[in-house]
C-alpha cells in the first residue's frame, strides 16, 4: 500500500509544504529548501528575543494568552487578538518563494494570518483549546507519520535547516498550541455541515458547498476582530496589557 504524504505545519497558521510546492517554475526542492531556511531562521530569533519588553498578551483567552509581545512587533490588534509583524514576514516568505511578487505575497500574507487569527479566536470560545499535552501527542504521532509518509525526505529537508531535529519539534510544538485548536474547530463546523446537507441534498456537491460556505465563515470571523494597524500604544485595548 502506498503511504500518504504528510502535510506539516510549516507556518505559524497552516500552509503546508506538498502541493504547493509542486506548482511552480523553480525546482521544488529548493523551494523547500529554502522555506526551511526561513523557519529555523525565525525560530534561532525568536529563541533570541528580550521577552523582558513584551508588553503585551497576543490573545485575551486560551493558551496563546500566555505569549507575550513588544509594542514594535505588533503588526494589527483585533477586537480578541493581535497579529505580530513575524507573521505577516514568515507569511509574506512563504507567498515569495512559491513565485508570488512581493506585493500579491504581502497582501495574501495579512489575508492568511487575519482569517487564522480570527478561526483561533472562534476556536478557544467554542471550546477547542488544547493542553500541552495534548499537543505533545498530537506531535508524536506527527512523528510517526512522517517515519511512514512518502515525502519524509521532503520534511526532512527542513528538519535539517534547524540546529537539531530538537529544535524543529520545538518549533513545531509551538505552532501547534495555535493551530490545532483551528484543527479541531474547522474540523467540527466541516462535519456538521456535510451530515446536515448530505442528509437533505446527498453527497454529490456537498464537499464544494463546504468549501464555499468556510470562505463565508473566515470572512464573517475576520469582519468581527475588527483588525486595524497598531502604530502606538494607543491602537491597543487595554484588555492586552500583561
Amino acid at each position: 500500500m502506498k503511504k500518504g504524504l504528510v502535510m506539516v505545519a510549516v507556518l505559524s497558521m497552516g500552509i503546508v509544504v506538498g502541493v504547493p510546492l509542486v506548482s511552480y517554475g523553480m525546482q521544488k526542492e529548493k523551494k523547500i529548501e529554502q522555506w526551511g531556511s526561513v523557519l529555523a531562521t525565525n525560530y534561532e530569533k525568536g529563541k533570541k528575543s528580550d521577552n523582558g519588553v513584551a508588553e503585551y498578551k497576543l490573545a485575551l483567552e486560551g493558551q496563546y494568552s500566555q505569549n507575550t509581545e513588544a509594542l514594535e512587533n505588533v503588526y494589527e490588534a483585533g477586537e480578541d487578538i493581535l497579529i505580530t509583524k513575524d507573521e505577516v514576514e514568515q507569511a509574506q516568505d512563504y507567498y515569495e518563494i512559491i513565485g508570488d511578487t512581493k506585493k500579491d505575497a504581502k497582501q495574501k500574507a495579512i489575508d492568511h494570518v487575519e482569517e487564522q487569527n480570527a478561526l483561533y479566536v472562534e476556536a478557544i470560545k467554542n471550546g477547542f483549546d488544547v493542553t500541552d499535552d495534548e499537543v505533545k501527542a498530537y506531535i508524536e504521532e506527527l512523528k510517526k507519520n512522517i517515519n511512514n509518509s512518502d515525502n519524509k525526505d521532503e520534511v526532512m529537508e527542513i528538519v535539517n535547516k534547524f540546529d537539531s531535529e530538537e529544535d524543529y519539534w520545538n518549533y513545531e510544538f509551538e505552532v501547534y498550541k495555535k493551530l490545532l485548536p483551528v484543527q479541531k474547530y474547522v474540523k467540527s463546523l466541516e462535519k456538521k455541515y456535510v451530515s446536515k446537507h448530505t442528509k437533505q441534498n446527498g453527497n454529490s456537491d456537498v464537499l464544494e458547498k463546504w468549501d464555499k460556505e468556510f470562505e463565508k465563515i473566515k470572512n464573517k470571523l475576520v469582519d468581527e476582530q475588527n483588525y486595524e494597524r497598531v502604530k502606538s500604544d494607543n491602537d491597543i485595548d487595554k484588555e492586552f496589557v500583561k
